[in-house]
């Protein structure tokens, strides 16, 4: 082989190499781009509504609020938050009952009729006319969706067998209902408990072991008072934004979670 021709081969072999590292690190991002999480914050607005809407203003990322109706009303100034929310196309404002069943959930939820004027009341006040509802229920991990029906976990069996003919009440009145896959959890004081670091490595695994309710498909749940100001809340949230998107996932809202209308539910 001459020199010309030496030149040529091993041109040819650094230029294989260089397009698979290319293609392998292009392929990898594609299949981090194909994973959507969906950030929900429930119990709008209290303490960190502010820095919430800061932070995903500045963010410029979508996010789901499941706002409270008492919660609303308890000040002027939160009904000027839900205002702001609303003007905001990157917020999807979801229900997440009037009540929040004043704490004592066997008790809410012993009468579907009483459930269901809960949740159109508050749809009322938040605004909410046109179906779907996207709602979340107060203390209760369930979906109802055209494609999709869990139960939630955490209750006993009998809670379970008196509470779905509540779920399935509001499913057949418009409402969408959504669980959870992950939660940011928060001490009593509303303080996180785990770092946004350690939140992503949950993040990654729950993607990595296929551990969510719709395969490629993330929804993240968090509280309103984990991002008020003496809990460096909107740093806090804003580190976590900045964390997802440099990991190349996509954040959106939940009215963009995949739905099969023909589905059965």
């Amino acid at each position: 082989m001459t020199a010309k021709n030496y030149r040529s081969y091993f041109s040819s072999i650094i230029f294989l190499s260089v397009y698979s590292l290319l293609m392998s690190c292009n392929s990898t991002a594609t299949q981090i781009s194909e994973k959507t999480i969906y950030i929900t914050i429930d119990d709008a607005p209290l303490s960190g509504i502010d820095n919430i809407l800061s932070a995903v203003e500045e963010e410029n990322v979508s996010i789901t609020l499941f706002m409270v109706g008492e919660h609303i009303l308890a000040s002027n100034y939160h009904q000027e938050m839900l205002a702001k929310a609303k003007q905001n196309s990157n917020i999807l404002v979801a229900n997440h009952s009037n009540s929040h069943a004043h704490e004592h959930y066997q008790q809410f939820y012993s009468s579907s009729s009483g459930v269901l004027d809960d949740m159109q009341i508050n749809n009322r006040i938040i605004g909410l006319s046109k179906e779907p509802f996207y709602s979340r229920l107060p203390g209760r991990d369930v979906f109802r969706l055209p494609n999709l029906k869990t139960e939630d976990p955490y209750i006993t069996q009998q809670e379970d067998e008196n509470e779905r003919i509540d779920f399935d009440a509001l499913y057949d009145h418009g409402f969408f209902l959504y669980g959870w896959d992950l939660e940011w959890s928060h001490e009593t004081s509303g303080k996180p408990i785990q770092s946004v670091d350690k939140l992503m490595q949950q993040i990654n695994y729950q993607f990595t072991n296929n551990s969510t309710q719709t395969k490629n498909h993330l929804v993240l749940l968090m509280h309103d008072q984990m991002f008020a100001d003496h809990l460096n809340g909107k740093e806090n949230l804003s580190t976590l934004f900045k964390a997802l998107k440099e990991a190349g996932y996509k954040l959106s809202a939940l009215d963009k979670y995949p739905i099969n209308q023909n589905a059965d539910n």
